[in-house]
């Protein structure tokens, strides 16, 4: 016959509940300062369907992002949690302390949204402006080139067909400038005050682009 425990907290018996040594599992990790979620709301872009918690980390899949929630809830005293399967609506989790093992299932909700890319697209937010100017049959083809690129690795708000060359509204600055300079295209570049951000000044830049 297995020795019965007494929770000196709670005074629940280890028949009623499961115990971590000599406390409930539940006192146990309310001491270790390990609170685990009554539920978790996923949220899912409609769009490219990346998945994120917070709307600051997005990620390919629920596995994914799962597995840094697992590593978000480890506190002092707990080895190891692990995730061990995922469902529709729901996740179990095991909890591993020391030889003792807690086996949890948290709810999942899901919410559809849009992700940080496909929310400023819908704005029309850009940070860059390509200006390609000269020769038609020249712009056309770099044209062409650059959207490919910056849709691989940022995105493109807009793209204007001139009698005089192309604009083309790229969202990031920082992906825009890597991707002219690795493509060894010259450029003129002016900036223009946009606004500010956290005291820090924001600027749209132009890139004049001549063929």
């Amino acid at each position: 016959m297995a020795f019965e425990k007494t929770c000196p907290v709670c005074g629940r018996s280890s028949a009623e509940t499961e115990f971590i040594g000599f406390f409930c599992t539940d006192d146990y990790l309310a001491e270790k300062k390990l609170k685990l979620p009554s539920k978790i709301e996923i949220k899912v872009c409609k769009r490219c369907g990346l998945v994120s918690l917070n709307e600051k980390e997005w990620k390919n899949s629920v596995t994914d992002m799962l597995s840094a929630i697992a590593l978000k809830l480890k506190e002092k005293g707990v080895d190891k949690i692990e995730i061990v399967d995922v469902r529709q609506n729901e996740m179990d989790i095991e909890i591993y302390v020391g030889s003792s093992k807690l086996s949890r299932t948290i709810p999942l909700f899901e919410r559809r949204t849009l992700c940080d890319v496909h929310t400023k697209m819908a704005r029309g937010y850009y940070e860059a402006i390509i200006q390609l100017r000269g020769d038609m049959a020249k712009i056309e083809r770099v044209a062409k080139q650059l959207v490919s690129e910056l849709n691989e690795k940022t995105f493109v708000t807009g793209y204007g067909e001139y009698k005089y060359g192309v604009d083309i509204l790229a969202g990031s600055n920082e992906v825009t400038r890597k991707i002219l300079s690795d493509l060894k295209i010259k450029t003129k570049v002016t900036r223009k005050v946009w606004g500010a951000k956290r005291g820090e000044t924001i600027y749209r830049v132009t890139y004049l682009v001549k063929l």
